[in-house]
């Protein structure tokens, strides 16, 4: 079995997996300057618990299939799980960086994310849950769809419906699948019902995106 090798990774890594989340990151470090202190919590919010799932959704979408030596993966006998694992890993810990560099700016700009969403380790859930969430749906419905065209579309599509509507699923069953219940509804009874559905339905959709990719005469 091929050993992973990061710079092979990096070499053969599209650039837009950097520069589309840092663009993001950077607009709203221009927004939260432009606001001010007495809405950087609020800034803070709509970037961690919305727009940073988005664009981690997005690049998991295109991570895998978008590879430009995907043909040449596949004619090696390395295994799905470590192409999945080392095309997908890295766009995770970028969207891990943007989210702690991010909170570290709104933190010198003095937002204080105790009161409402408990210590720093429970705060991390505000990004962390949403973005696990659309990540492996963005994964897996390009494998299913066998084009990564069709992942970010619905990803977007997802995105767009729950946000509108939350208040719509928070009063239903859809609650259990409410993507925005961690970072806008923080008080709500079922929220550790929410978080646990939305981190179990990652696993289970990450694993069927690990099996639909051994099939890989779709994606050639």
């Amino acid at each position: 079995m091929k050993r992973f090798s990061l710079r092979y990774t990096l070499l053969t890594s599209r650039f837009d997996q950097l520069w589309f989340p840092l663009a993001f990151w950077v607009l709203f470090i221009l927004i939260g300057i432009i606001r001010g202190p007495e809405y950087i919590l609020d800034t803070s919010r709509a970037y961690l618990g919305a727009v940073l799932p988005l664009v981690g959704g997005i690049m998991a979408a295109y991570a895998v299939l978008d590879d430009p030596s995907l043909e040449l993966r596949f004619a090696t006998p390395i295994p799905a799980a470590q192409t999945l694992l080392e095309r997908i890993f890295p766009t995770f810990i970028i969207q891990v960086l943007c989210a702690l560099t991010y909170q570290v700016f709104a933190f010198a700009l003095g937002a204080d994310f105790a009161p409402i969403f408990g210590n720093w380790f429970s705060s991390q859930a505000i990004w962390l849950v949403p973005t696990l969430s659309l990540m492996a749906l963005g994964c897996l419905t390009a494998f299913v769809a066998a084009q990564t065209t069709t992942g970010a579309v619905l990803v977007g599509l997802i995105w767009i419906v729950q946000l509108v509507a939350r208040g719509w699923f928070a009063r239903n069953s859809g609650k259990y699948f409410l993507v925005f219940m961690t970072p806008l509804m923080p008080d709500h009874p079922a929220l550790h019902a929410n978080q646990l559905t939305l981190l179990s339905l990652s696993i289970v959709l990450f694993l069927v995106g690990w099996k639909l990719l051994q099939r890989q005469e779709r994606y050639i």
